[in-house]
């Protein structure tokens, strides 16, 4: 076996000529071009949709928008007097300092009640960046002849941006593997302290879980800045766990993972029901409010806040709680020395993000103005009960800015670079 694991390592030569290959037959921008259509085909659709519907709540009732049917126009620039104009190129764009984008479309359907106002209107929400090359520009379908005629480099493989006439390219970020639990330890004061943590990622929306544990103490939940964190106990509480038995052995089949789990229960005493349990959390995050707007909180923070991938509903809240005890039984394993700590920096627990998972967050943020700024005209508009126009509401110069501008000065959601 070891003979034949020797003859199995390649050469130098061989590797280089493996990696030519690659460039010869994939090119060097072949990843960002089927990252960047997948988000045109299909990650714009499903953003929109995980965010459909949204509510509104008037005098009147609860008003309901969902979208529906995307779809991205042609190359267009806005000239000076206001009209527009589909045949704009890249070369243009760069000349006149312009941004090479297209318009995006959806329908749009609003109800009041159940009983549609609205039906598939279609309305613009913004634009996009076209990617020069990429299936939805233009030059992808040229031959060598008509790019020469235009003014582009028919050898120009493409892969970049047009922004205010400058090119710009996504750079993909090294990030920790989402949706995957990775306990680590670290040593504090002589006494280790374990915490598993999984970074929840769904549809452009992430948020950060994590559980801990010192030997001899109870297991914090902490998520959503929580910054004292949430009793383990109670927190599986909230989730629907009302049964001990049943938490222990979702948590681990092993007695001695089990017997440690004894601090978090005494912490849990006198909490016994879901309702119970999400007073206590409404108390840690909306203290001073009513009962019943804490309480509502809580359950908001929860389903929207809490390992977002595994859903956003009141339905999945049990899911959340089995998750949630592997995360914990994983995390007992290790302090017990049942299992090893994962290595963070290692390949396995490493994504690379490339155009799609950073353009599905930066529009999920754009959409959110969008959204929170046609909540507000809606709201007036619905009390006098008059036929109704989204267009007219809806804004699409507020997503035009957010893109632009993070495209322009690589200032993306969530502060980073």
């Amino acid at each position: 076996m070891k003979a034949k694991a020797q003859q199995e390592v390649f050469t130098d030569e061989q590797l280089w000529t493996v990696a030519r290959a690659v460039v010869e037959e994939e090119g060097l921008v072949a990843h960002h071009f089927r990252s960047y259509e997948y988000f045109v085909r299909e990650g714009l659709m499903k953003l929109l949709r995980s965010m459909s519907p949204i509510e509104i709540k008037t005098k009147h009732g609860v008003a309901q928008l969902i979208f529906s049917g995307v779809e991205i126009g042609p190359p267009t620039v806005r000239e000076v007097d206001g009209s527009e104009r589909h045949n704009v190129t890249p070369n243009e764009c760069r000349l006149r300092n312009l941004s090479y984008v297209a318009p995006i479309y959806a329908k749009v359907t609003l109800k009041l009640d159940d009983r549609e106002i609205v039906k598939g209107e279609r309305v613009q929400l913004g634009i996009i960046p076209i990617m020069v090359k990429s299936s939805i520009c233009p030059l992808s379908k040229m031959t060598d002849e008509e790019l020469l005629a235009i003014g582009e480099d028919p050898r120009d493989p493409g892969g970049y941006f047009i922004i205010n006439g400058a090119e710009r390219v996504i750079v993909p970020i090294e990030d920790l593997a989402p949706n995957k639990i990775l306990v680590t330890v670290k040593e504090q004061d002589s006494t280790p302290q374990y915490s598993a943590t999984l970074i929840s990622i769904a549809y452009g929306k992430q948020s950060k879980v994590e559980v801990t544990y010192k030997p001899g103490g109870p297991v914090r939940v902490f998520f959503a800045k929580i910054h004292k964190g949430i009793p383990l106990i109670i927190m599986l509480r909230a989730l629907g766990f009302t049964n001990d038995k049943q938490i222990v052995e979702f948590v681990s089949s092993v007695p001695e993972v089990q017997e440690m789990l004894i601090p978090s229960f005494m912490e849990a005493e006198g909490i016994e029901t879901p309702q119970e349990a999400m007073r206590y959390i409404g108390n840690r995050i909306a203290y001073g409010y009513a009962e019943e707007f804490r309480t509502e909180r809580a359950e908001q923070m929860i389903d929207n806040n809490f390992l977002v991938h595994v859903g956003t509903t009141k339905d999945a809240r049990f899911r959340k709680g089995i998750l949630l005890c592997e995360m914990v039984g994983r995390m007992l394993e290790a302090a017990a020395g049942l299992r090893k700590p994962d290595d963070k920096d290692h390949y396995a627990n490493k994504r690379i993000k490339m155009e799609s998972p950073l353009l599905t967050e930066l529009y999920r943020a754009a959409l959110n103005k969008l959204v929170r700024d046609l909540r507000y005209q809606l709201e007036r508009v619905l009390i006098t009960r008059q036929p109704i126009t989204l267009s007219t509401f809806i804004r699409p110069g507020i997503v035009n800015d957010t893109v632009l501008t993070a495209f322009s000065t690589g200032n993306w959601p969530g502060g980073r670079v």
